[in-house]
């Protein structure tokens, strides 16, 4: 009886987890846990004060607005700037570099920028990036005996 649970231990240890399976477990546990956590805050909030509670969700003047509308107007607001700033950023830089086009730009920047080393292991290999995220490339080439059993 003793063996036999060594050898059931030994095969669970066996199974290993892919990146992938990784990934969603420990990107579902942090979801669960962040929908719990505010969950569990704003019905904390909504016990304390349920009058103040209800004034962030429905305006009590005319001129005043919900707290939803204001966050989404802010949201609205700063992906605006955050995005219209970024592109000012760029664009500054495209016309201080003095490039036309986009391979000048690239050739521009490769040149003034340091070269970053492909990615290698412990051995020393590079890395296979499709080998390590299992992509699986399409078959181009379509055999003349099958595409004539086809027709």
């Amino acid at each position: 009886m003793d063996e036999q649970q060594k050898e059931h231990k030994k095969e669970k240890l066996k199974w290993v987890p892919s990146p992938i399976q990784s990934a969603m477990f420990l990107f579902g546990t942090a979801g669960v846990a962040t929908v719990g956590g505010f969950t569990m805050v704003l019905a904390r909030s909504m016990k304390n004060n349920p009058h103040d509670f209800d004034k962030g969700v429905v305006p009590e003047k005319k001129s005043m607005e919900s707290g939803g509308k204001l966050a989404m107007r802010a949201l609205g607001r700063a992906t605006l700037y955050s995005v219209g700033g970024f592109s000012l950023f760029c664009f500054s830089v495209w016309k201080l570099m003095g490039v036309k086009s986009l391979p000048e730009f690239t050739a521009k920047m490769q040149s003034i920028m340091p070269r970053v080393p492909p990615a290698k292991t412990g051995d020393g290999k590079d890395i296979d990036w499709e080998e390590l995220f299992e992509i699986k490339k399409p078959k181009k080439e379509v055999s003349k005996q099958a595409a004539s059993d086809l027709e």
